[in-house]
């Protein structure tokens, strides 16, 4: 639990930093970056909780929990707010309205730690690939770019991909 509240720290100081530095011209901005924070919230930190604290469906229900004064709130204040734009809460809803959830489908055979590790191998090379990307992309004209770039593709490379390695093959601490 107190990784999640460190994560959910993280990325409330991230989206505080990105409320800062203003809008950056592309389109629904206030939108995205709300998005974004909720996605990490719900989707990434909480999922923290699955393994050896809770079941996958347990923290499915906290993050529909989550989820239901946040809506309202968005869909109040946010102009050009999209539920159907946004990962988490269109899972959300998908799965109040009963429809299944690809992403959160538990597959019918655990992978061997050689299949975890692959993956997570994987994982780490794509965000490296995305991280070459971006910089070949050059600077965005927003604040700290490359210290931007840089914080995306660690927290990719350690926080996401590195999470998905928790459970029969790897502790939290390893």
């Amino acid at each position: 639990m107190a990784d999640m509240n460190k994560c959910n720290q993280r990325a409330y100081i991230t989206y505080q930093s990105a409320y800062r530095a203003g809008d950056d011209g592309r389109p629904d901005w206030m939108a995205r970056k709300s998005c974004n924070y909720m996605t990490s919230v719900v989707d990434h930190c909480t999922n923290m909780l699955i393994g050896n604290c809770h079941t996958l469906e347990e923290v499915v229900e906290m993050k529909d929990q989550q989820l239901k004064g946040i809506i309202q709130q968005v869909e109040s204040s946010v102009d050009d707010w999209n539920s159907d734009m946004c990962p988490p809460v269109r899972a959300h809803f998908k799965r109040i309205n009963g429809e299944v959830e690809e992403v959160e489908e538990i597959p019918e055979e655990e992978k061997s730690c050689s299949e975890v590790q692959a993956d997570f191998d994987m994982c780490t090379q794509l965000a490296y690939k995305g991280y070459q990307e971006a910089y070949a992309a050059g600077n965005d004209g927003r604040p700290d770019w490359m210290a931007r770039k840089t914080c995306n593709y660690m927290t990719t490379a350690v926080e996401d991909c590195g999470n998905n390695m928790i459970g029969k093959c790897k502790t939290r601490k390893k």
